[in-house]
């Protein structure tokens, strides 16, 4: 398997998890909301989570995607600048709101989404190199 490939593939795991865990939210969001401890108290609520969350993290994801088939490093780099910004954002909420368990779990798991996105990045670029 070359490097284009690996780096192509990585990306594009990133991007359907969050296609998947965006379809959940907008499908389900009563059920995801539970077991990521988020309330919904009215019908607003429970819209906000089927737009805000779901439909942002199926289009962020969607862009991932396309970067992996399309092996767009440009796309990548769009892509991990949503990475960058969440983990600001978690990592403001953890100094503001203050530490739990769930939201470090949360913190790490977008850091790991990240490094596999720069991972497939560098691989994608030093496929570029290689070839031309």
């Amino acid at each position: 398997m070359n490097i284009k490939l690996i780096g192509q593939i990585l990306v594009g795991l990133v991007g359907a998890f969050l296609v998947f865990n965006g379809l959940r939210y907008m499908f389900l969001p009563e059920q995801t909301l539970v077991v990521t401890q988020l309330t919904a108290e009215s019908i607003f609520g429970l819209s906000n989570a089927r737009a805000n969350i779901g439909g942002a993290a199926v289009a962020f994801g969607l862009i991932g995607l396309h970067a992996a088939v399309k092996a767009n490093t440009e796309l990548v780099r769009a892509f991990i600048t949503f990475f960058v910004l969440f983990i600001i954002a978690r990592v403001t909420g953890l100094i503001v709101d203050g530490i739990d368990t769930f939201s470090v779990r949360a913190t790490i798991l977008g850091v790991g989404l990240l490094a596999a996105n720069v991972v497939g990045l560098l691989l994608m670029k030093r496929a570029e190199k290689q070839t031309g």
